[in-house]
């Protein structure tokens, strides 16, 4: 049976835990923390959110009278969980998703809440042609200790996921995969 580690606390209902065949690790290798009286008074129109945790660390600013974007379908599930529907939901490489955004939020200010380390891989395709504001939410830093089990199989979710590992661990025998063009980079 391989060992399989994905970066990422895995819910119940993961596709990865169905797979009886699979002995599966989920554990993220960041820690997360709010960045103390961030708020926002801006006129904007569009709220862009990059991943969950954004959406998570944003709930306290959001109102039914912004439209919101989101880089994927989870992401927009999760904004759904608090009561709010993704106006513009990305889909494909950050290119892609960049392009449909433009032609969605031209003439409009669009805030893009976000991690402190966050690539800023949308936002810097658009800002010469979009109003841009920029707006740090929370704070992602690697975990400096933390264990890991063997695994014949890494899964990463996020450039710092793998930067954690990497810094830790040297690559053995073990297959690599990334979720997403910025984490394969």
């Amino acid at each position: 049976m391989p060992n399989i580690f994905i970066s990422r606390v895995l819910k119940d209902n993961s596709p990865f835990l169905s797979v009886k065949e699979w002995n599966v690790v989920g554990m993220s290798l960041l820690e997360f923390s709010s960045i103390e009286n961030v708020s926002f008074s801006l006129d904007v129109e569009v709220v862009f959110f990059y991943g969950k945790k954004a959406v998570d660390f944003s709930i306290p600013f959001l109102d039914n009278n912004i439209l919101y974007a989101c880089m994927g379908k989870g992401t927009a599930n999760h904004l759904e969980q608090y009561g709010f529907t993704a106006d513009f939901i990305g889909e494909g490489k950050p290119e892609d998703v960049a392009k449909a955004f433009k032609a969605f939020a031209m003439g409009k200010t669009v805030l893009f809440p976000r991690a402190r380390h966050s690539e800023k891989s949308i936002q810097t395709l658009i800002e010469e042609e979009i109003e841009v504001l920029d707006l740090v939410v929370y704070e992602n830093t690697k975990k400096q200790s933390f264990p890991f089990p063997a695994a014949d199989v890494l899964i990463f979710t996020s450039p710092m996921n793998a930067e954690a590992y990497f810094e830790k661990y040297e690559l053995g025998k073990e297959q690599v995969v990334a979720i997403g063009q910025t984490t394969q980079r």
